[in-house]
Order: structure tokens, then sequence, then C-alpha cells
């Protein structure tokens, strides 16, 4: 039953947020102790409630998703992130802005 809520989860992800989930799952996966994983790592799942994770523990997440991304994460928006999805959404964010950043600077215009 279980392989059928992550499946039927991870449906509803556009291909760039199923990569990035799929990276954040490892990321979390390593983060939170065994115990902690008898729920499992959903775009819905909650830091606090479903994967009790601490405040100390989402600072050490915080920076391993800015390292293993290349972005950066204000103490402000990080203290937004409830759930997985918010913090796959603010990456999905900033991957396209970095994208068209890099287009706007190294592609001519469209005419």
């Amino acid at each position: 039953m279980d392989e059928f809520r992550y499946v039927e989860a991870l449906m509803d992800l556009s291909g760039v947020q199923l990569i990035i989930f799929l990276i954040l799952e490892e990321i979390i996966s390593k983060q939170v102790t065994v115990e902690n994983l008898d729920n499992l790592i959903l775009p819905t799942s909650t830091f606090g409630e479903d994967l009790l994770i601490d405040s100390l523990d989402l600072i050490e997440l915080v920076i391993l998703i800015e390292d293993t991304f290349e972005v950066e994460i204000s103490d402000e928006v990080a203290s937004e992130f409830d759930t997985v999805m918010d913090v796959i959404l603010f990456i999905e964010e900033e991957l396209i802005a970095d994208y068209l950043d890099y287009s706007e600077n190294h592609y001519p215009p469209f005419s």
C-alpha cells in the first residue's frame, strides 16, 4: 500500500520537480535517523510532523541543499519551508531563474 501512495504522489510532479524530489529524497534520507523513517518521504511530507526534523537538523539540511543544488537560501526563505514540496518549488524557481539569466547573457534575442 505504501508503494502505491509513493507512486501516486510522484505522478503529480513535473519532470523537473521529480528529478529535484529524487535528489532531495536522498539528502533527507541521509539526514533523518532510521526510527524517523517509518513514514515515506513524499512531496507532501512535513519536516516537523512527518519527518521529525528539528530546527537544528533543518539548518543542516538547508546547507546540504544549498551545496547540492548550488543555490542560496536565506534564513527567511528557509523558515517558510514546511513541506518537501516547498523546497522543490523553491529550487525549481531558482533553476529556471538561473537558466533564464544564462540564456539572456549567452544567446542573441529572438527577432
